[in-house]
């Protein structure tokens, strides 16, 4: 084990953070060691979808995550700090490019690409 990687808890904090967004949830695990149940399914298995479904029939809510975002949750929650996306990585992938907005697994609305439609798009 290396030293400390900020920029890599970071990422993941984030991709926790955004997880629960999308599902209505909370992730919150008693510890991210490999003995806590849902850490490991999201973070080590990379079980996302499945998680969020699993959440889903207990809300009774529909939840299905795009392939897309799963690909990005899984890439930013991965256990081991060296594998994970780093922030550049994030803002280049197809999820975040594309401007997909998904609330509670279900795709709203596509986000404008152009950074002045977006002023005008929330104004």
């Amino acid at each position: 084990d290396g030293p400390w990687d900020g920029f890599a808890g970071d990422l993941w904090a984030c991709g926790l953070m955004l997880y629960s967004m999308v599902v209505s949830t909370e992730a919150l695990f008693a510890a991210p060691i490999l003995e806590d149940r849902l850490f490991g399914e999201l973070c080590v298995k990379g079980n996302i979808g499945e998680q969020a479904e699993k959440h889903g029939k207990v809300t009774g809510k529909d939840i299905k995550l795009s392939v897309d975002l799963i690909d990005l949750l899984r890439k930013m929650m991965k256990a081991d700090p060296s594998d994970r996306l780093s922030l550049k990585m994030v803002t280049e992938h197809t999820w975040v490019k594309d401007g997909e907005e998904t609330v509670c697994g279900k795709l709203k609305r596509k986000f404008p690409r152009n950074p002045r439609q977006n002023v005008e798009f929330w104004g």
